[in-house]
C-alpha cells in the first residue's frame, strides 16, 4: 500500500517526538498556539533529505537559531553561542534521525526505501512562514527550547 500524505505526516510527528524524547530533556510544544508563541524568523538551519519509494518524498526540516542552539547544547552538554559547524552537524543529525525513523515506520509494507544524505545549510526566514514552497497541510510545527521547528513533506514528481 502506498503511504498517503497523512501517513507521512503521522510518521514524521511520531518520529520527532521519539527522537526529541530520547535525546533531549527539553520537550516539544505542539500546541495550536505554537506558530504564534514561537515565531520562525531570522537565521535558521534547514535540513533537506529525500526518501525513495513510490512516490519518493522530500523532507525539509527548518529549525530556528534558538532551537538549533538548544538542540546542540543538549547533545554536547554545553551552551552554544552561535551557529557554527557543530550546530550544523547536530541539526543535520536531528534531520537524519527523524527521517530514518519515519522511513522505518513507512517501510512496513515490504517496499524498500532509501534515505539520502542530509543537505544542511543556513537560511534566513522572514517570520511569516518557514517554508513557502509547502502547503500548510503538509507542515508540522513545534516549539522547542524557546525556538521553533517546522517539518514539511512533499511528493517528488520530477
Amino acid at each position: 500500500m502506498i503511504p498517503t500524505q497523512d501517513s507521512w505526516l503521522s510518521a514524521l510527528d511520531q518520529s520527532i517526538h521519539e527522537v526529541v524524547g530520547m535525546m533531549s530533556t527539553a520537550g516539544l510544544d505542539a500546541s495550536p498556539a505554537c506558530p504564534v508563541t514561537h515565531p520562525l524568523g531570522g537565521e535558521t538551519v534547514q535540513v533537506c533529505l529525500s526518501v525513495s519509494g513510490q512516490p519518493a518524498h522530500r523532507i525539509r526540516i527548518i529549525v530556528s537559531s534558538r532551537a538549533a542552539l538548544g538542540w546542540t547544547a543538549e547533545l554536547v552538554g554545553q551552551p552554544q553561542e552561535s551557529i557554527d559547524e557543530m550546530v550544523l552537524d547536530a541539526v543535520g543529525e536531528l534531520g537524519n534521525m527523524i527521517a530514518g525513523a519515519t522511513k522505518s515506520k513507512l517501510s512496513t509494507d515490504g517496499v524498500s526505501r532509501d534515505l539520502s544524505i542530509p543537505s544542511v545549510r543556513r537560511t534566513t526566514c522572514d517570520g511569516r512562514r518557514g517554508d513557502s514552497d509547502a502547503s500548510a497541510g503538509s507542515q508540522l510545527r513545534y516549539g522547542y527550547a524557546g525556538g521553533r521547528i517546522e517539518i514539511a513533506v512533499e511528493a517528488i514528481t520530477d
